[in-house]
């Protein structure tokens, strides 16, 4: 069994743009819950001073859950979440707080086929 903190899958198929699928299952140690970054690959990044190489920048395309964990394949549904602020009519804040906080389900950034998965 793969050392679970070194599990790095690619998307094979992508179901919507909440769901993905990996190449990675039960038989990686995956489990139903494991939290998973989606991202690609940008560019070789540079030090400007020493020009030695930093590495290669992780494009996010968002955080998921495993939601459905096969034996080689896991469903990956999207967990990323953005606050909204929503004013509230001004006789109704009268009694407390003018603004109420909404939290909205985001989709994967643009996933692809072949986009990379690591657990997180």
């Amino acid at each position: 069994m793969a050392n679970k903190k070194n599990i790095t899958a690619k998307v094979v198929n992508i179901i919507d743009q909440y769901k993905v699928v990996i190449n990675k299952g039960a038989k990686d140690g995956i489990y139903s819950g494991d939290l998973f970054l989606v991202y690609s690959l940008g560019e070789e990044l540079f030090d400007p001073d020493t020009k030695k190489s930093l590495g290669t920048l992780e494009l996010v395309k968002g955080k998921g859950r495993a939601i459905h964990v096969q034996e080689h394949l896991t469903t990956i549904e999207c967990i990323s979440k953005k606050i909204i602020q929503k004013t509230i009519h001004p006789y109704i804040a009268i009694m407390g707080s003018s603004t109420e906080n909404i939290e909205k389900d985001l989709p994967f950034k643009n996933p692809t086929i072949g986009d990379f998965a690591k657990l997180i």
